[in-house]
């Protein structure tokens, strides 16, 4: 990774805010251990085909599923089933509040326009602070501009996630981050910005 926050962990003490810090990478800068901070937070993944975000997503539900978060697996290809899976991590999140989840998918660029997605995303996002589910939506940098659903501009204001491929620092703006090209660091597959609120 090009870029990560400072620090790269949690702010807090306890278990539930450690748990939430996923080791995704290693930090160009010293070489540290990169971490996805969840504590508080949804994040979106971004990148072209080819840019490493498939990849990028199974590197997190891996991380995910060694501190005993639950994964919840893509939703399908189909808008409807998109919006149904959606829902169902809600609920079965409310129904488990002992418990972590995680819902992992991809594609939301096609999506994020379709009213029912945009509906259900929306109830997700909605208590993101004190819920027990956490959303890691994938989508191509282009597609994620145009949509112009509440929603999908929620998740991108959160200012959180990764941003990745050859021109990952022209892509700023989805996650609202002003990004410097690094010349001293060659492109390649998985390499990007890893971003958290004001830092990058």
């Amino acid at each position: 990774l090009l870029g990560a926050e400072p620090g790269a962990g949690p702010s807090g003490d306890s278990l539930d805010t450690r748990m939430w810090s996923l080791p995704i990478g290693m930090d160009a800068r010293d070489l540290r251990v990169a971490r996805l901070d969840l504590a508080d937070t949804h994040a979106l993944i971004s990148g072209s085909p080819g840019s490493g975000r498939t990849t990028a997503l199974e590197t997190i539900a891996t991380a995910a599923e060694s501190v005993g978060i639950t994964v919840l697996g893509e939703p399908g290809t189909g808008s409807n089933d998109v919006a149904s899976r959606l829902s169902d991590a809600v609920q079965r999140a409310a129904r488990q509040p002992s418990r972590n989840f995680i819902l992992l998918m991809d594609a939301l660029d096609r999506y994020g326009d379709d009213p029912a997605v945009a509906g259900s995303l929306a109830a997700l996002l909605g208590d993101h602070r004190t819920s027990n589910l956490r959303l890691v939506a994938g989508g191509d940098p282009m597609g994620l501009l145009r949509c112009y659903s509440d929603a999908v501009m929620r998740l991108r204001s959160m200012r959180t996630g990764l941003l990745l491929g050859t021109d990952a620092h022209d892509i700023g703006d989805i996650l609202h981050h002003e990004l410097r090209r690094r010349d001293d660091i060659p492109p390649a597959p998985g390499r990007g910005w890893l971003c958290h609120r004001g830092n990058a």
